[in-house]
């Protein structure tokens, strides 16, 4: 009879203390893979002082926000720069992007390529990072830009976020400064 007791006790006293915190459960059953949200067709408008500084868009986008908050672009981003005065300036393009939602910097990867419509200039590669906060691009990786004055490549680049000033290292290529002029 003891033993009966005893094991009753027992079990009493285990079932009630096992408790589990439902946010403790939560969180070791929260697969860290998984995006806390997921949107479809997303359109951003990115603006400085009430002007259209870049429209972003992504067929789908997915935002992480517990270990290391980021948001993914899975399958690529379109992101069209405008003017102080509205006018559609340049236009980025990548296959996959990441940012880090904490210092705002996208790393851009997969078939880059940025087009500035004033020069006629396309820059092409395989990993660009984008500085919001700065409004910089800079990639170590080789770059590619090809358009009516020639074509160049080089390593090291760094230019404003629009694509209309930059420079670089270990350039090499054709650069025509004028072309109405024959040799």
């Amino acid at each position: 009879m003891r033993i009966q007791a005893a094991i009753t006790a027992f079990v009493i006293l285990f079932f009630f203390s096992c408790r589990n915190d439902v946010k403790e459960v939560q969180m070791i059953n929260a697969d860290k893979l998984s995006p806390d949200e997921s949107m479809l067709g997303v359109t951003i408008v990115i603006t400085d002082n009430g002007k259209h500084r870049a429209v972003l868009k992504t067929p789908i986008l997915y935002r992480f926000g517990t270990m290391s908050p980021r948001t993914e672009f899975p399958k690529g981003l379109k992101v069209d720069f405008f003017t102080k005065t509205g006018e559609r300036e340049s236009y980025l393009e990548s296959g996959y992007a990441i940012m880090d939602d904490k210092t705002r910097q996208f790393v851009l990867e997969d078939s880059v390529v940025m087009i500035n419509f004033k020069r006629q200039d396309t820059l092409n590669t395989e990993y660009l990072v984008w500085k919001q906060d700065s409004a910089i691009i800079t990639t170590n990786k080789l770059v590619r830009i090809h358009g009516v004055q020639g074509k160049m490549s080089g390593y090291h680049f760094r230019a404003r976020e629009n694509f209309t000033k930059y420079t670089w290292k270990k350039v090499k290529g054709e650069y025509f400064y004028n072309q109405t002029d024959s040799l």
